[in-house]
């Protein structure tokens, strides 16, 4: 995985062989995103399923051929302090019939460009609807303590402090 970011914006290449869904959990966890969008995604998948919501469960069908990932778009919530990746994605196959859907397990075919926004004023969060059984994205105000904080190195700050926490709102 190569990992750029300019302020909020994250721009992740992955490469043959990862688990997309790991790749991203372990991305937000590093870059802190507790909280954001995946804006788009391109490249190739292998072994995953689409799903299509029958109203009270999912219909599910797999995947394991390479597929072009001509579309990926979703949600990056916190549950239980841990990222929650939720995607949509729109898949070419061989015959370039085009199919799309929920997107559940995924491996990287050769690789994948994805573009992330981290959300800072904005905390998304998923809490399962009993109604509808499904894990429904709930949207909240940032609280001043959760909203991000840029580290910018400095020196002189004193024995084993190599940062100082800055408020840019």
């Amino acid at each position: 995985m190569q990992v750029e970011r300019e302020t909020n914006i994250v721009v992740v290449k992955l490469d043959n062989g990862e688990d997309l869904f790991k790749t991203l959990e372990r991305l937000a966890q590093d870059q802190m995103i507790k909280s954001g969008m995946v804006l788009f995604g391109i490249g190739m998948l292998r072994d995953f399923e689409l799903g299509y919501y029958l109203g009270k469960e999912y219909q599910w069908t797999t995947f394991q051929e390479p597929a072009e990932l001509v579309a990926l778009h979703g949600t990056i919530a916190t549950v239980d302090d841990k990222p929650a990746i939720h995607l949509h994605a729109g898949v070419a196959t061989k015959d370039l019939g085009l199919k799309g859907g929920h997107l559940k397990g995924a491996t990287v075919n050769g690789l994948a460009e994805i573009g992330i926004i981290k959300l800072t004023d904005i905390e998304l969060t998923r809490k399962k609807n009993p109604n509808s059984g499904l894990n429904e994205l709930l949207l909240s105000k940032a609280s001043r303590s959760t909203q991000a904080v840029r580290k910018m190195p400095t020196e002189g700050l004193g024995p084993g402090k190599k940062s100082m926490d800055l408020d840019l709102d």
